[in-house]
């Protein structure tokens, strides 16, 4: 599931830090993950405003799900881990 992931991130960002620890939490390492200098403007490339025309970071895609919010992210994964690891929704009944 990770290999489908991709995260676009910049260094010293709160919420970029966030959805870094919840895909650690949910051990979901080896998805692709690209490093932003955002003292430089990197967060504006072509790359970065291909998946968030915002030019913000994080950015997240997995498949064809584009999310660009750190909390829209963690809920995601928490929705689509269940019942693996679970901090947020443990009212949310099983997906059959």
């Amino acid at each position: 599931m990770a290999k489908d992931m991709t995260l676009l991130w910049g260094s010293g960002s709160p919420p970029c830090w966030r959805v870094m620890i919840a895909l650690e939490e949910k051990n979901l390492q080896g998805y692709n993950q690209k490093l932003f200098d955002l003292s430089k403007g990197d967060h504006k490339s072509p790359e970065v405003m291909a998946m968030n025309p915002r030019g913000q970071l994080p950015a997240f895609k997995h498949k064809d799900v584009v999310l660009n919010e750190s909390y829209g992210i963690c809920l995601y994964l928490e929705i689509r881990t269940w019942p693996l690891i679970q901090f947020v929704c443990s009212h949310i009944p099983p997906r059959r």
